[in-house]
């Protein structure tokens, strides 16, 4: 069973909730950052997440810096163009 959100008029959805970032797709755009006002994410040098990419030199990309954070809103994943965010909802 998914823990079940409940919107205004008393009906339920399942929230689900940023999972992981795929740092192949993301262009360090900071729209996921911009939208989430609960400080879910942090930029990050490519190079410093130890990744086999020694063509971007100084790229930025998003990290997640506190999932615990994440409110289950999915606001990230619809702003980003690249579809870079996976989400899961949250087994009780």
């Amino acid at each position: 069973m998914y823990l079940q959100g409940l919107r205004r008029d008393g009906s339920s959805y399942t929230p689900e909730f940023v999972e992981s970032i795929d740092f192949a797709k993301c262009l360090g755009c900071g729209r996921c950052y911009k939208v989430c006002s609960h400080e879910v994410y942090t930029l990050v040098e490519k190079e410093s997440l130890d990744l086999d990419d020694d063509d971007d030199d100084g790229a930025m990309v998003m990290a997640i810096a506190e999932s615990g954070n994440c409110i289950g809103c999915t606001a990230c994943g619809k702003v980003c163009s690249r579809k870079c965010h996976v989400f899961k909802p949250l087994i009780v």
